[in-house]
């Protein structure tokens, strides 16, 4: 087994591995990763990962021994999660993909989809690749055991997936770090940003009945309390909107980009779940401020857009 390889879970003769799928940017180790569901029935892949990181992709499916992928499972397009789908079936091509039906012209022709990715993202779109189009004959509307549950709040088209104990949910429950057994998590809410579609998309996993089942994040790892760790996501939705919404009320002055930093500050101050940021390594410490605060403009979007109706 490849070391970027770890199997995190096994139900009766179902293994579940993680993928570790480290990138040459700060941070980008432990943060992107894909999902191997191997059952006696079919393989299933969750979220390829950028098209840079096939190649580690398939070196790690080839040291589990995988010459074959039923399943392709995409919880939504954006680079990091499905740009790699079309290099990846060059070496699969049986496999099926399963999206959001909205998605797959993004897929099958990826133009917009990279282009609109260079706009927002820039160096780190180009550290991802540019995606490979994904042939039209490839795509499915389900897989078989697998239930689909619509999640929209990160991504308009985001989707989870269910199958038996195990919940696949993308970036619907935020992204998570752990260190020495805390959990960091936070908010994955880039803008543009809908908090009352983000808090449906939880209540529609909460009602699935999660005791006893794994949520399995995008970003990163494996939680074994689901129900506990959706609920308290829930909660630090609401705390982020009140925090951010008590600072735009009393903003006088000063750049954007100071507000954001001082809301960021304020909220490590306040939210427990962020409490182990300061004793993550200073490379991921910086991944995060970044992506923090692109969420914490998320907020800032939502909330303004609120104040003009």
């Amino acid at each position: 087994m490849a070391k970027n390889v770890k199997e995190v879970y096994r139900e009766k003769d179902a293994g579940l591995f993680l993928i570790d799928l480290p990138q040459d940017l700060p941070g980008y180790r432990q943060f992107i990763s894909a999902w191997l569901l191997m059952t006696p029935q079919a393989g299933y892949l969750v979220d390829p990962g950028p098209a840079v990181t096939v190649p580690v992709l398939r070196a790690a499916l080839a040291s589990l021994g995988v010459e074959h992928l039923d399943w392709v499972l995409v919880t939504h397009i954006h680079l990091d999660h499905a740009g790699g789908t079309g290099d990846l079936l060059q070496h699969f091509p049986a496999a099926k993909v399963v999206v959001h039906p909205q998605s797959v012209k993004h897929l099958a022709d990826p133009t917009a989809l990279w282009e609109g990715s260079l706009k927002t993202l820039g160096k780190v779109a180009l550290s991802h690749g540019r995606p490979r189009p994904v042939p039209p004959d490839c795509f499915a509307e389900r897989a078989p055991g697998v239930e689909i549950l619509e999640t929209p709040g990160h991504a308009a088209n985001h989707r989870s997936y269910l199958w038996g104990n195990i919940l696949f949910a993308g970036e619907a429950a935020g992204t998570r770090c752990e260190l020495d057994g805390q959990t960091y998590l936070r908010p994955a809410t880039p803008p543009r940003f809908f908090f009352d579609a983000a808090v449906s998309s939880l209540d529609v996993l909460l009602n699935k009945g999660l005791e006893g089942k794994v949520l399995c994040h995008a970003h990163y790892g494996i939680s074994q309390n689901a129900g506990d760790i959706l609920l308290a996501h829930r909660d630090q939705l609401y705390l982020w909107r009140d925090t951010v919404a008590e600072f735009l009320a009393k903003e006088s002055g000063g750049s954007r980009e100071e507000l954001i930093a001082a809301i960021w500050n304020e909220l490590k101050k306040r939210d427990p779940l962020l409490s182990p940021y300061g004793q993550l390594p200073a490379d991921i410490q910086e991944r995060e401020d970044y992506y923090a605060k692109n969420s914490i403009r998320g907020f800032v979007q939502y909330l303004e857009e609120l104040r003009q109706k």
